[in-house]
């Protein structure tokens, strides 16, 4: 693999040793939380519509930085380190173009996310356009197709090069050249920037939006008997404030975790050279936080997706116990009804 040229001193071992521990400690465990959000999901609910496809559908990004991507550069970084040579003899070119790309489609599939609910909530009336087949089709793809388009030009050098770091081996993108405003400005602007700042002033708007619709419920709440269809509205409308509440919580941590990356390199390279580890800490592990916290933010947040985890435990427990083991199941734990099963994140 090319390594830039710069020599720099390696850090110390017990500062690899603590940054890789870390790491791979943080991946495994977003990793198993996501995939028992994902198979919580697809068990109790099938996914026809809704938030429920675009979630899913950031799940599975989350899952693929935190299971694979993130990993490859972690262990590829450690290995290099320990051993002062490579081992795992990858493109960085190739592993840059698919990491960058997977990120910025998430902003962007995170964005449609948030236009969805903000649809749903705000002008209901609108909503069915834009559950079709389609538009969610197009939500799926468009953020891909964003972040392959924005990421490809650099990828063939024009606006930087991605090389490998040294001492530290973790892949980088080098700006230089008559093509540099492009690596160092519009590159993050259009694949970072604008979709967090667009998603953070949705956001802000839904939140409030809500915030005052519930404050206005609960002034009138003493005076009226709820019933029928205005009880229905009032639950509906507590889930879309839990809802809105993980999501607004996902959106700070996420921006505080994604952002510093991008300034640093665009804003502050400098940092890069006189503190060769910045890049395994800073596009690394908290980049890897990003991910790896979602499920525990929401999970804190929706009693739907506590519901529905420890549901799907106790479904496997009964599936694994044999016949005996059943029957002494079903006496201390009565099964759920299938119609408990549902989860309250769909519009």
């Amino acid at each position: 693999m090319n390594i830039s040229s710069d020599q720099k001193e390696f850090p110390s071992h017990l500062h690899v040793v603590t940054w890789f521990s870390l790491s791979i400690a943080t991946s495994v465990g977003g990793s198993v939380m996501l995939i028992l959000l994902l198979a919580s999901s697809v068990y109790h609910k099938k996914l026809a519509g809704g938030s429920t496809v675009l979630i899913a559908h950031l799940m599975l990004i989350q899952l693929l930085h935190c299971a694979v991507l993130l990993p490859i550069l972690t262990v590829n970084s450690f290995t290099a380190l320990t051993h002062r040579k490579d081992v795992l003899q990858l493109d960085c070119s190739v592993l840059s173009l698919i990491h960058i790309t997977a990120i910025q489609a998430d902003n962007w599939a995170s964005l449609f996310l948030a236009i969805n609910r903000y649809v749903a909530i705000v002008v209901p009336h609108f909503y069915r356009k834009l559950v079709t087949r389609n538009a969610i089709l197009a939500s799926l793809l468009l953020p891909w197709l964003i972040g392959v388009a924005v990421t490809l030009p650099v990828y063939f050098g024009f606006g930087g090069i991605f090389l490998w770091s040294a001492p530290c081996a973790f892949c980088a993108i080098f700006i230089s050249g008559a093509t540099s405003l492009y690596g160092a400005v519009f590159w993050p602007t259009l694949g970072t920037y604008v979709p967090i700042i667009l998603m953070g002033m949705i956001y802000l708007a839904l939140f409030g939006r809500l915030a005052a619709a519930n404050s206005a419920r609960r002034r009138s709440i003493d005076k009226t008997v709820l019933k029928g269809g205005a009880a229905v509205l009032l639950r509906k409308q507590e889930r879309q404030i839990v809802i809105a509440k993980m999501l607004v919580a996902g959106y700070v941590w996420y921006s505080l975790c994604i952002l510093p990356g991008p300034i640093i390199l665009t804003v502050f390279p400098v940092l890069h050279s006189t503190h060769p580890m910045l890049a395994n800490w800073i596009n690394g592990f908290v980049t890897l936080c990003a991910f790896a916290a979602s499920p525990f933010i929401f999970l804190a947040l929706s009693s739907d997706y506590r519901s529905n985890i420890r549901r799907l435990v106790m479904r496997q427990e009964y599936s694994s116990a044999g016949p005996e083991g059943r029957a002494n199941w079903e006496k201390s734990r009565p099964l759920l009804k299938d119609s408990q099963l549902n989860c309250a994140i769909t519009g």
